[in-house]
């Protein structure tokens, strides 16, 4: 599914919490801009409205709590598509670091090299 990058900034930040946020906790976050990145997150089922309480059916002691109603927390898929978005990101730090360690090699070598060659052409 391709989220556009903001859209998918929240919806890990949704997914981050347990608890989900309510809308006015995102909008004082982002502002009114946001209600439209809910509504594309909510029409393509990657968040949704928690409607219904279950704590009380679950016996006492119970380490079990519910997000409060009408906040929105992520779906499966939701976490799914965060899970693969973050895997991205991790891999395309991990291609830069690489690019940067093979850079700096090669500048070392580089300079190594023309000193090898200076101080065998001074001879």
């Amino acid at each position: 599914m391709n989220i556009p990058e903001f859209d998918m900034l929240v919806l890990a930040d949704i997914a981050d919490c347990k608890d989900g946020w309510s809308r006015e906790e995102l909008v004082s976050k982002h502002g009114f801009e946001i209600l439209k990145t809910v509504d594309f997150l909510l029409e393509n089922q990657l968040i949704k409205e928690h409607k219904s309480n279950l704590a009380p059916f679950f016996p006492p002691g119970s380490d079990y709590t519910d997000p409060p109603v009408d906040n929105l927390v992520a779906t499966d898929l939701g976490r799914i598509e965060v899970k693969r978005w973050k895997t991205v990101r991790i891999l395309s730090k991990r291609e830069r670091w690489k690019e940067r360690i093979s850079g700096f090699v090669s500048g070392v070598l580089v300079t190594v090299v023309g000193g090898l060659i200076l101080s065998w052409l001074s001879r």
